[in-house]
């Protein structure tokens, strides 16, 4: 080893060395001249105390905090002079601990370094009056003004603290595992470096309110500045944590002010929406975890109070989410991205509270259920009675809806939507606001089920137009299987009607048709079947579908209807204009007009669909029909009597009707009653049985296969399986007829004819009066028409009329 690094080696042994005897020569010193340091020390406490201080115990320690020295006092306690009415102690502690500055002792003027509390707790009480049990402290005022040495290092170890208001409802409650403060002071200033490990139990501004940051552990190294001539405590932006979540706070204290102002502000760039929501009180933190995110965010709060009576500070927060998962109470969004803020002020001047919050977003996108959207804002106000506020956009296969609407209204087979909308209204379950609804749902080549009444249409388009409460359809086109359709329309206060009174709903429907074929609209003529979603993942979809379904069943229809072809089994007809009411399941058409059978046919009719059978009542004005193929088309009327085989001619009649319908729209046999006064002329019956079999008794000679006439006319009363005949009269080619009588469909047939002998074409040079008269001259022959044995009818002499 180099000899001067020896002799350095040795100088400074001897240094340390004398210094060490030094130390303990104070020590020594220091031990023998406890009681008089003791004194010291226990007179600079006593003058930080205005009120009662108690001592279990002091001693001195030499070697506890070398190298310096401390004085440890135990079971300590410190009351103000009104500790008697509120029972709060300032200060208690198990240990106190004073470590002492060895200069000072040096220089006979012993001055505290650092004082550390343990194992205690710290009570800030103020009542009623205002007073405070921090009175406590004011230092006593002495004869000679001599300033005390302020105390530069405080430490506090498992201590409780709390400051508590209770008039003005403040209560902050901290569990402090450690902090340790350094404080540098100059003439008019002071700067504090502080290192915290604290759990918050309570942080109310206003216990009626709720605390913030409840359950929070914080940990971090704060630094603070404080001017004492402005009353301004600065915390400069800075690193914490919270419950192992970092982020940057900040924030300025006003004592100046009356009452004190302060500012604070919390930012992180990475951290949890529930970690984040459970910094504020349980109220907003309650409304925020309405949802939640997967992934941190990046969020920034900000603070803006006074410390005064009742106070609640201003609250802003906001994030910036990027790709993340939002669960909601209708389902996750996925890949979502989208920034906006709360805020517990909405109109400034007002209230903090619920009925003024609201929390904005701005730019989202995301996924729900497969449906990709775009909302360029969204926003909820008034918490205690939440309104929605969001325009949204977005573009889907309409098959991603059914797994939502659990398929109890429409089934979309195929198709797409477009939607584009302003939305306002109600979020909560049993919210009952009317929404105002402000845009479009355009649909095109779309595949639909409407499964009330299971019907399927394919490629159908159109848009949704709604405008506040109103709803429009415009170019809506359906196809069914041999159907198309053109319709606009409207339902005038649709939102509103939704969702107080659906069965007062009225569509408003203008429909154009080049062809409509009846059959593939015949499970109209049935009961709907509504069913309620049993999802309860989605309960306000689920309610709205209900609502939507209770509009459908008990609202109303008024229809406009032009229709260039219609058809139904054998049926057609051409230039159908109809005025139409849908109501509830009934069906009334107020004015029908058609050309069929080369003649017109205006009727009115009531349907009103029951759970097995249609009942219906019509009023039907028949004009110049080729009967032929009126027979043909309405399949003979379900009769077998005459058919449209039997008979040609012009038919004019005016029917009053009620009867039933089946489920495939025929007519339930025997169901019709009511009158039908007729006209038939330029007509003919061919091949007719019941007349021919009259020609094998009389007439053999005469062509009773093809009997023309000019004109029949009568009033017919149709009576379930029976038609009643009134006397009437049958001009023909081959003979006159006169009947009167029943016509039975099963049994009961009595009619009474009488057949004049005399031929006809005697007097077809006779004027009208001369043919009249001879009508019935010569030989007249009655007949009876009655039940046969084969369920025919049989045709027989009757007796009683030829007596």
């Amino acid at each position: 080893m180099p000899r001067l690094l020896k002799i350095s080696l040795k100088i400074l042994a001897v240094i340390v060395g004398l210094l060490l005897l030094l130390w303990l020569a104070l020590a020594l010193y220091i031990n023998y001249n406890k009681q008089s340091l003791l004194k010291n020390i226990t007179a600079q406490l006593n003058d930080r105390v205005n009120g009662e201080l108690k001592i279990g115990s002091i001693d001195l320690e030499v070697f506890g905090s070398f190298p310096n020295m401390s004085v440890v006092v135990k079971d300590i306690t410190v009351r103000d002079t009104l500790w008697h009415s509120h029972k709060h102690d300032l200060i208690k502690a198990a240990y106190l601990y004073v470590d002492l500055q060895v200069i000072s002792l040096i220089k006979g003027t012993p001055t505290i370094h650092q004082i550390t509390l343990k194992n205690g707790s710290i009570y800030l009480f103020t009542d009623s009056s205002d007073y405070s049990n921090m009175t406590a402290l004011q230092q006593k005022k002495k004869k000679k003004e001599k300033k005390t040495p302020e105390i530069q290092n405080i430490q506090l170890s498992n201590v409780q603290f709390v400051i508590e208001n209770k008039p003005k409802f403040k209560y902050f409650n901290f569990d402090i595992r450690n902090i340790l403060a350094h404080t540098d002071y100059s003439t008019d200033q002071w700067d504090a470096e502080v290192d915290i490990n604290a759990l918050i139990k309570s942080f109310c501004f206003n216990t009626q309110k709720g605390s913030f940051v409840k359950g929070k552990v914080f940990t971090g190294t704060l630094n603070i500045h404080f001017n004492e001539l402005t009353k301004q405590m600065d915390i400069p932006e800075q690193e914490i944590k919270l419950s192992g979540d970092a982020m940057n706070t900040k924030g300025t204290v006003y004592f100046g002010e009356k009452p004190a102002k302060f500012v604070l502000e919390f930012n992180s760039p990475n951290v949890k929406l529930s970690n984040a929501s459970s910094m504020f009180t349980k109220a907003i933190a309650d409304k925020v975890n309405l949802v939640s995110l997967d992934k941190p965010a990046s969020v920034r709060a900000i603070l803006i109070g006074k410390f005064k009576f009742r106070d609640t500070p201003w609250v802003s927060v906001s994030w910036d989410v990027k790709d993340n998962t939002l669960k909601t109470p209708v389902g996750d969004i996925i890949n979502t991205s989208f920034s906006g803020y709360f805020t517990n002020q909405v109109v400034r001047g007002e209230t903090y509270a619920d009925p003024n919050c609201a929390i904005h977003v701005y730019n989202m996108s995301g996924t729900w259920h497969g449906i990709t959207y775009t909302a360029d804002s969204v926003s909820v106000t008034n918490l205690i009675k939440p309104i929605l506020d969001a325009k949204i956009k977005s573009t889907f296969e309409l098959k991603k809806i059914n797994p939502l609407t659990n398929s109890n209204t429409f089934r979309f087979n195929n198709g797409d939507a477009a939607i584009d909308l302003l939305f306002s209204g109600g979020i909560k379950e049993n919210d009952t606001t009317i929404p105002d609804i402000k845009g479009t749902v355009r649909i095109t080549k779309a595949g639909i089920t409407y499964m009330p009444r299971n019907i399927s249409f394919s490629n159908c388009s159109g848009v949704l137009k709604f405008n506040g409460s109103d709803l429009g359809f415009a170019d809506i086109k359906v196809h069914s299987a041999k159907s198309d359709l053109e319709m606009n329309g409207s339902i005038r206060d649709f939102v509103t009607l939704l969702y107080r009174t659906p069965e007062k709903a009225l569509v408003d429907w203008h429909i154009k048709s080049n062809l409509i074929d009846i059959a593939d609209f015949m499970p109209f003529l049935s009961k709907a079947t509504y069913t309620t979603s049993t999802s309860t993942e989605h309960k306000t979809i689920g309610k709205q579908l209900t609502r939507i379904n209770k509009l459908l069943e008990q609202g109303s229809a008024h229809l406009d209807v032009s229709i260039n072809k219609l058809a139904y089994r054998k049926f057609s007809a051409s230039a159908i204009k109809a005025d139409v009411l849908l109501k509830q399941a009934d069906v009334y058409i107020n004015k029908l007009t058609l050309t069929h059978a080369q003649g017109t046919i205006q009727l009115k009719a009531d349907i009103q669909p029951g759970k097995t059978n249609t009942p219906f009542s019509l009023q039907a004005d028949v004009a110049h029909v080729n009967v032929k193929e009126l027979f043909y088309s309405f399949e003979n009327f379900d009769q077998d009597a005459i058919t449209d085989k039997n008979i040609t001619g012009t038919f004019s009649a005016n029917a009053d009707m009620k009867g039933e319908l089946n489920s495939t729209g025929k007519i339930v046999p025997y169901s019709l009653n009511g009158q039908c006064t007729f006209h038939l002329t330029d007509g003919a019956l061919v091949n007719f049985d019941p007349i021919k079999r009259i020609g094998k008794i009389v007439f053999r000679r005469r062509d009773l296969s093809n009997i023309t006439f000019k004109k029949i006319e009568n009033t017919l009363l149709v009576q379930g399986n029976k038609v009643v005949i009134k006397p009437m009269s049958i001009e023909s080619s081959v003979l006159n007829l006169f009947l009167k009588g029943v016509y039975s469909f099963t049994t009961g047939t009595d009619i009474d004819m009488e057949v004049p002998l005399r031929n006809p074409k005697k007097d077809e040079l006779l004027v009208d009066e001369q043919k009249e008269n001879n009508k019935r001259k010569g030989i007249v022959l009655y007949l009876k028409a009655t039940d046969g044995d084969n369920g025919k009818v049989k045709i027989q002499l009757n007796q009683r009329k030829g007596e």
